[in-house]
């Protein structure tokens, strides 16, 4: 063979060279200076590099006796061998030591410039790409192999090709569960069909969970890659038991969704319960009082945030509208501390903290605290009174048609805006029509805000779970339900927490959470409800914090429970499998087995 004369000669060589390509090992980096030449910007020139390129590929195509392939057999195990250099990558399928198939390629600008483990990962796809027929056909021998060894597919197999019965009942309890796709179901080279899915013999489904799971995505993409190639009855409880299972997956999961509303009881009458809050704008801090049935509050700077300072502001408001029945705040140092503490049980007044992390649960407060930095920053901008501001924003009726002034002085204030003395004249307030007018207000807000929410089951105390902390859920066990969606619970490092009913999950990644997979077809087992059920129905604790247990952890409210020497911070699961388990109706009952459908 002639060396060629030009690009055009040099590129049919190339391609007869690609050709044979599969009986040179190693071809794609002996013929890189003849690829060279080949770019645009390259004068076509023959130098040293590329006669003996040449040469070398002559001599490895016509030596004699030259590389010799076996055949392939789909019975035996391969072996993919790759490798990869700063020019080019190949790969060698082999069976028993010997070569079955060459392949190579030459990398791209860009791929040279990959670091070395990338050029070689880029080999192995490369390989598992270039001989996938070879390596597809080795899972199916698999498969095939392992049916026929299977009890349950060959006495399928046998009623497939002989005929299934008219009748259910005449049906062998054996293969019973395929009953109701016995019209689709077909044997092609000893291996059983749903249509175009493989049915997957027992002893490999587990391995399969694990390619479907590859990747960690999440139930729905597992379910439709299942779809595509594989069946076996129950699979899609297994992939959800498979995806649940998963701790990685588990700890990146999505928030919960929301649950449906739960308002705050409307008060009997003006100042009954009152929301506080702190804030800070333009390195100032504020407190304020917001009450739960007229909106109106009180707000003033403070020189610092300590539990007397905000007590001191606090008892000159109560001097002027009266001691209210209850405080809703958050659990910030300064409403926890036992200086607070004292001064609500002095003064006769009930404190309920919120949930941290939730701040929807003092959602009235924290409304009131936007309201009042957008009202203070546009007084700043527009260099006004914002005392004046704060008086027509009180003065201004609700959508309910009063505003706070009136429903809590019983008359409407002089303003700059121009009124009569007879609306200035003080009347009863009808809080019988005002409260009547809030509940409907509220029944339209839950009707709105729960067409997107559900409930989520309550947990019992001992429950393993995971908290919400940051982007992602970290273990927990509960060790105690303070309220109706509220719980104390405990993490492995000893750190305790409050947190809302929204920000944990039931933990599915500990075994003891689910029951074995089903691996015997005359049994059926009813496996424990998922976290999606709804909720059941269990009896409200009332265990209230005391000051001893609570103390301050960064911003969240972390519980120091004086605790037995017995025990610890191993987590632990409830004993409800395979003695009992919990229905949705809250009932404890034994696992219910079906011997045959």
């Amino acid at each position: 063979m002639e060396a060629p004369k030009d690009k055009s000669e040099l590129k049919t060589i190339l391609g007869m060279i690609a050709y044979l390509s599969r009986y040179a090992p190693n071809l794609s980096e002996i013929i890189h200076p003849l690829f060279e030449i080949l770019k645009k910007d390259v004068i076509f020139h023959w130098d040293a590099p590329q006669v003996q390129a040449f040469q070398k590929v002559k001599d490895i195509l016509t030596e004699c006796p030259g590389p010799v392939l076996s055949y392939f057999d789909p019975n035996k195990a391969v072996v993919l061998q790759s490798d990869s250099s700063q020019h080019g990558c190949a790969s060698t399928l082999m069976q028993d030591g010997k070569p079955i198939a060459f392949a190579s390629k030459s990398l791209t600008n860009s791929e040279r410039s990959w670091a070395m483990i990338e050029k070689e990962l880029l080999a192995i796809v490369f390989g598992m790409t270039k001989f996938r027929q070879y390596i597809y056909d080795q899972k199916l021998s698999e498969v095939r192999s392992k049916t026929e060894s299977d009890p349950t597919l060959m006495t399928l197999k046998q009623i497939i090709l002989q005929g299934w019965p008219e009748k259910r009942k005449d049906c062998n309890s054996q293969v019973l569960e395929y009953w109701n796709y016995r019209d689709e179901l077909t044997v092609v080279d000893n291996i059983i069909y749903k249509g175009q899915r493989l049915i997957i013999p027992k002893c490999l489904r587990s391995e399969m969970l694990n390619l479907l799971h590859k990747g960690h995505p999440g139930q729905e993409r597992s379910f439709r890659r299942a779809q595509m190639f594989m069946f076996w009855p129950n699979i899609s409880k297994d992939i959800v038991q498979k995806v649940q299972q998963c701790s990685v997956c588990a700890e990146h999961q999505r928030s919960n969704s929301k649950e449906p509303l739960v308002s705050h009881e409307i008060p009997k009458y003006p100042w009954q319960v009152i929301g506080t809050d702190v804030f800070t704008l333009d390195n100032q801090d504020y407190l304020l009082v917001c009450d739960y049935m007229s909106n109106y509050f009180e707000v003033d700077m403070i020189k610092n945030t300590n539990s007397g300072t905000i007590i001191k502001l606090m008892r000159t408001w109560f001097s002027k509208h009266g001691i209210p029945q209850k405080i809703v705040s958050d659990g910030a140092s300064y409403y926890t501390s036992q200086e607070f503490k004292e001064f609500t049980t002095k003064w006769d007044i009930k404190h309920v903290k919120s949930s941290p992390q939730y701040p929807q649960s003092n959602g009235l407060s924290e409304s009131c605290v936007k309201k009042v930095k957008t009202l203070l920053k546009k007084c700043k901008q527009d260099g006004t009174d914002p005392l004046i501001a704060i008086l027509e924003l009180r003065a201004t009726p609700l959508s309910i048609g009063y505003s706070p002034t009136e429903i809590v002085m019983g008359r409407k204030i002089r303003t700059f805006i121009p009124m009569s003395e007879k609306n200035l004249t003080p009347k009863t307030t009808d809080l019988k029509r005002i409260r009547s007018l809030l509940e409907k207000q509220k029944c339209i807000q839950k009707k709105n805000y729960d067409k997107h929410s559900r409930p989520l089951k309550p947990f019992n105390i001992g429950e393993n779970v995971r908290i919400q902390q940051g982007k992602s859920w970290n273990l927990a066990v509960i060790q105690e339900k303070l309220d109706n969606r509220s719980y104390s619970v405990e993490t492995p490092d000893g750190g305790q927490y409050i947190r809302n009913r929204q920000h944990l999950m039931k933990d599915y990644t500990c075994q003891d959470n689910y029951p074995p997979l089903n691996t015997d077809n005359n049994q059926i087992t009813q496996a424990i409800c998922s976290n999606q059920d709804t909720a059941d129905s269990h009896d409200k604790l009332s265990h209230q914090l005391t000051s001893q247990h609570a103390s301050v952890k960064s911003d969240n409210l972390t519980l120091n429970h004086s605790k037995s020497p017995a025990s610890t911070n191993t987590l632990k699961l409830p004993n409800i499998y395979p003695e009992a388990y919990v229905t949705r109706s809250g009932r404890q009952v034994k696992p219910k087995i079906i011997q045959s459908v």
